[in-house]
């Protein structure tokens, strides 16, 4: 390994995919071969797609012969957290211990606007929970006791409220 390469791989090593309409159909994407030659060896799966608003994504991978690795198993959420569509360029920069960081640009060529929070199954039916009607105990039958009345009135310049 050169000094350059050395160098880099220190700042972590970068490739990138195209989007196609094909991949999102596929529901699978392929890792460069280039990429898996010089530097997969180690890589565990399921892999971490990290991107800049710091949610992080596992997704496995599967190896169809020496070379030949595609990230399945998660991508398809990942794509469509992303909203992802054809003709969008992804930056994926390997950091260590299975991490990717991931950047992705529209069709336009600038960086995508990230989605602000993650929404799952999960946290819309807690959300639903939250505000969802339910009742309310009266706080003076508490422990079948009632509470001792509280006098909250104060006097202030002589005045009572």
């Amino acid at each position: 390994m050169s000094s350059q390469e050395l160098d880099h791989w220190n700042n972590g090593v970068h490739f990138f995919k195209i989007i196609l309409e094909s991949i999102l159909q596929e529901e699978k994407l392929r890792v460069p071969i280039s990429f898996v030659r010089r530097y997969w060896k180690g890589i565990e799966n399921p892999v971490t797609l990290r991107l800049p608003n710091m949610i992080q994504k596992k997704v496995f991978w599967e190896k169809n012969s020496d070379y030949d690795v595609l990230f399945c198993k998660g991508w398809k959420e990942f794509a469509n957290y992303l909203s992802m569509g054809d003709s969008q360029l992804l930056v994926f920069q390997y950091q260590e211990n299975s991490l990717f960081n991931v950047i992705v640009f529209g069709k336009n060529g600038l960086e995508i606007k990230y989605p602000v929070i993650e929404i799952s199954e999960d946290s819309i039916e807690i959300e639903a929970r939250k505000n969802s009607l339910g009742m309310i105990e009266d706080p003076s039958q508490k422990n079948g006791k009632p509470c001792d009345l509280i006098d909250v009135s104060y006097e202030d310049n002589g005045h009572t409220n």
